[in-house]
């Protein structure tokens, strides 16, 4: 009998399969015992981890805590001094992930620090790392490296934030795609390692708000990064895919014509406004990792059944290219649900 680590790599590779792979990243499983009975029912856990360490010459890097924040998670402020300035930001840490609450970009004369970091950034590989992550569920995982975005999106959500961005693209077109220029050798950097790491599956974008971009700068800055690392990757023999857990409609023209492998965390109506089937069929080629509506957790175990249900027997299609899972945070972090929608997604047989 096949692994749920095989299973999932067989729907990747467009293997008929005879059940749907049920998948969950590891941050989302919400109890141990929860952990052990995703297990015995035959998921596969991703894993998110990191194929490098990163590395900043001449530049000091400080990290203070803060006061936590009113509902008691942390915080920290990360200072960095460079021979062109400091800049600083501030991360609040929650269970299983990190929230930034001040960017690095606050005015214009931080451009040089920036740059400054940027052109100075550099990495390692951490296969090792990677290798003990792959490894942590035998047979019933797969790990995955952390995201690299395109440096448009990086520029926009990691150094300025989405208001910043938009009055500096306004008042100082030059050098925020100065920044772009830097952060795409940066990027560049990343792939290559990706390419060189002991990674099956590999996500080169995601997180894409369309509404906040635009179509015509997603065409102009995001679908050539998505294009250049999925040649790097496919040469690497790899699959890479982008987490488009957001509203995709406009895009799904733009989606269809690149050389993605696979949809991460593709989240249907209610929560998105692309049906599955609509997806479905403007991607045939492209394997779906669907992240299970989150809101519909809120209908408890019962109705998640029904949904579950529901979904597969409209989109679970002929077994190709396709699973089911937890991929974003849902509610009370599905102590009650999750498993129930694994159970119904674990009897289901094409």
């Amino acid at each position: 009998m096949r692994s749920s680590r095989e299973q999932v790599l067989g729907a990747l590779a467009g293997e008929r399969l005879n059940l749907v792979p049920f998948i969950i990243w590891d941050n989302k499983l919400p109890s141990p015992e929860i952990e052990q009975r995703l297990i015995e029912l035959g998921a596969c856990i991703i894993v998110k981890s990191t194929v490098w360490h990163s590395h900043l010459d001449g530049i000091e890097v400080r990290r203070d805590p803060l006061p936590p924040t009113a509902d008691g998670h942390a915080r920290t402020r990360t200072v960095y001094r460079t021979p062109a300035g400091e800049v600083s930001e501030i991360h609040i840490r929650m269970p299983g992930t990190s929230w930034l609450e001040k960017h690095l970009f606050e005015r214009p004369d931080n451009y040089d620090a920036l740059e400054f970091l940027l052109q100075t950034r550099r990495y390692t590989p951490a296969f090792d790392v990677f290798r003990a992550s792959d490894n942590r569920y035998p047979g019933a995982c797969l790990a995955r490296p952390v995201t690299v975005h395109s440096p448009m999106h990086e520029v926009i959500y990691e150094i300025m934030g989405i208001e910043r961005f938009c009055l500096e693209w306004a008042d100082n077109r030059e050098r925020v795609l100065r920044l772009v220029q830097l952060m795409a050798a940066d990027v560049d950097r990343r792939v290559q390692l990706l390419a060189e790491c002991p990674a099956q599956i590999c996500v080169i974008d995601g997180n894409t708000e369309i509404s906040i971009v635009g179509l015509s700068r997603y065409r102009e800055f995001y679908l050539p990064h998505i294009e250049r690392a999925c040649r790097i990757l496919h040469a690497a023999g790899k699959y890479a895919g982008a987490h488009l857990d957001g509203n995709n409609r406009l895009i799904v023209n733009e989606v269809a014509g690149t050389a993605l492998d696979f949809i991460e965390s593709f989240t249907p109506p209610p929560d998105c406004d692309l049906p599955l089937g609509d997806a479905r069929r403007a991607w045939p080629e492209k394997t779906f990792m669907i992240n299970f509506p989150s809101s519909l957790h809120h209908q408890g175990p019962v109705a998640i059944r029904a949904h579950t249900r529901q979904l597969l027997e409209e989109s679970a299609g002929d077994g190709r290219r396709f699973m089911v899972g937890v991929m974003e945070d849902v509610p009370n972090r599905g102590l009650d649900t999750i498993v129930p929608l694994a159970e119904e997604v674990a009897t289901w047989k094409l």
